[in-house]
């Protein structure tokens, strides 16, 4: 029954990736949580085949070689990375005492209330434009913190890619891959963790969807409704995490 509930989620939260950049590591963190399963394990799940499609997303792009895109990956790099390491050693050393469902409910709450206010999301995302620089080291101290960094990546994202979902998409999938690599090698050489054939099972399924339905399923979605249901989702899931407590 929890390797069928958990193959339920990989398919649905593929589709949501294929589709949107994100989904696995923002959607299938706090669907694990909710289910019982600690912060470690669900990363050992979802990042092998989240990191398959960021992989396939950036090979099937076209329309990424820009200055803009360059530029971005290059902030990225310098940025980001750096306090993404600074995030993972300090779960390394404090995950007994982090509340990861508290943690990661507020984040998610904060950042769909953000995206929803008109205002506020015009705001953070002429910040973020103007201020690259300190978006990189902020998603990366959060990503390593809680694997929600996906939630401030897509508004970067957007606000550095106004309305070519493409671009959003490919920029959210390259950083989600290198993310997503670094946190793998790191969980893996500094945690005790079981990698067995079923997440084999998760990863080729997961490709499978991208291969066959993710880019038809793409293309059909116009950009505001690639926001709104981003928005939509990520709010269901904070609202979900901190009433965790009070439902169990």
């Amino acid at each position: 029954m929890e390797i069928f509930l958990l193959m339920v989620i990989i398919i649905i939260l593929s589709f949501v990736q294929s589709i949107l950049g994100i989904g696995l590591l923002l959607f299938g963190t706090p669907s694990l949580l909710l289910i019982g399963y600690g912060f470690i394990e669900a990363l050992i799940i979802l990042l092998p085949p989240s990191i398959l499609i960021s992989l396939l997303q950036i090979i099937n792009n076209k329309e990424s070689k820009s200055i803009e895109m360059a530029e971005f990956k290059r902030n990225f790099n310098f940025y980001c990375i750096p306090f993404l390491f600074l995030g993972l050693i300090t779960i390394k050393l404090v995950i007994e005492i982090i509340n990861f469902t508290l943690l990661i409910g507020i984040i998610l709450i904060f950042i769909s209330i953000i995206r929803s206010h008109t205002t506020a999301n015009y705001k953070l995302s002429n910040f973020l434009s103007k201020n690259n620089v300190l978006g990189n080291i902020f998603i990366g101290i959060i990503h390593g913190l809680s694997n929600m960094g996906g939630s401030f990546l897509s508004v970067l994202s957007a606000s550095t890619f106004p309305n070519n979902k493409s671009l959003i998409r490919y920029a959210v999938a390259y950083c989600y891959l290198i993310m997503g690599l670094i946190q793998f090698i790191f969980i893996a050489t500094q945690f005790s963790v079981q990698f067995s054939y079923i997440n084999i099972v998760y990863i080729l399924i997961s490709g499978l969807i991208f291969r066959f339905f993710g880019e038809k399923l793409f293309a059909s979605i116009l950009n505001y409704q690639y926001q709104k249901l981003i928005t939509i989702l990520i709010f269901f899931y904070g609202v979900l995490l901190l009433l965790n407590p009070l439902i169990i």
